[in-house]
């Protein structure tokens, strides 16, 4: 099965799948929680691809200027949705939601859709180029299949002032059998003002941070991966942590923290400890022994100046361009477990 998109001049294409899921080619995440891109279901096999089966099944256009970063999603619910015939779900960078019919969408009106509000405008991103148009919803969610939940997080502002400064990221779980996809008990969950578990004099700042990796569900509690647009700003690459029964902020993980990181971390200026977490999308890793993996790109790497690779057994306080794992405790809380930290150049 293959569906395709258009929204403005930008076309897209997806293929389901997934596993564990009502139908077969479900895809409740970005890929497996290891992301080791082996699906059983992806359906791209060489008999699938020659075949009369493999083309075009629907097209449909959206909003001008409005782009899906976030990966499609194909959800069959068990609760009503749809007349529980599969669905895709698309999310974007106007914070807009949209649910349509996976056979014919491009036939039939949107089944649901629901705006969250004003996304955070390139305008106040110093027009970075790395992300076209408004920065909303940019990583892609992650649905619960027992509850019937999608999770993802969405910048916007603080109240009705825009600025900057006044960026906010916050966390959603939405309902998807809501017929106007309303916010579970708790939620949105504001992230912004959050302190680091690894060090309590950075807080996070949602204006000069940007969530692009798909999100990761673990253990009852919700995982996002933060950067920034175009190495812009004071930005230092971050992970945290959401809680989905307290509907609160459990752990914040900074990957560049004292004595290294440039005095000023807390203002607006370049004066940045950087180490954002971006990896063109693609989610966090995770196993059954409750550990978490990403890659860290560019940031300040003054305890690898002496020359040599150091070793990852050792905590670090500066992990730029590096292979993390973090430990997942029982509470939900992260913390280095180790890092492959090359050399800088």
């Amino acid at each position: 099965m293959k569906f395709t998109f258009s929204l403005g001049a930008l076309l897209l294409t997806a293929l389901p799948g997934l596993v564990r899921a009502v139908d077969p080619t479900d895809e409740y995440r970005d890929a497996d929680e290891a992301q080791s891109a082996y699906l059983p279901n992806h359906n791209l096999s060489p008999d699938v691809v020659a075949s009369s089966y493999f083309g075009l099944l629907w097209k449909k256009s959206y909003n001008a200027n409005e782009n899906f970063y976030a990966k499609p999603l194909t959800f069959t619910s068990s609760k009503g949705l749809n007349g529980n015939k599969q669905v895709v779900i698309l999310v974007s960078q106007n914070n807009n939601i949209y649910i349509e019919d996976a056979k014919s969408a491009g036939t039939i009106p949107t089944i649901v859709k629901r705006y969250l509000g004003t996304p955070f405008t390139q305008a106040d991103a110093g027009n970075c180029g790395d992300i076209q148009g408004n920065i909303g919803i940019i990583g892609t969610p992650a649905i619960d299949p027992n509850t019937e939940y999608m999770y993802f997080f969405s910048k916007g502002y603080r109240g009705s002032t825009s600025g900057l400064a006044n960026g906010a990221y916050r966390a959603y779980a939405i309902d998807l059998n809501s017929p106007t996809l309303a916010d579970v008990q708790g939620f949105p969950v504001l992230i912004d003002g959050s302190i680091a578990d690894n060090d309590p004099s950075i807080y996070f700042n949602g204006g000069v941070q940007l969530q692009r990796p798909s999100v990761l569900l673990r253990n009852g509690n919700l995982y996002g991966a933060f950067g920034s647009s175009c190495d812009k700003f004071n930005y230092t690459g971050a992970i945290i942590g959401v809680s989905i029964s307290s509907a609160s902020v459990i752990t914040y993980f900074s990957t560049e923290v004292s004595p290294w990181l440039p005095t000023g971390r807390l203002d607006l200026t370049q004066s940045s400890g950087q180490g954002g977490i971006w990896m063109g999308g693609a989610g966090i890793s995770s196993d059954s022994n409750s550990r978490m993996f990403f890659v860290v790109g560019n940031g300040k790497g003054k305890q690898n100046s002496q020359g040599g690779t150091l070793s990852g057994k050792f905590p670090l306080s500066t992990l730029s361009e590096s292979v993390v794992n973090l430990k997942i405790g029982a509470d939900g809380k992260v913390a280095l477990l180790v890092a492959s930290h090359p050399i800088e150049f």
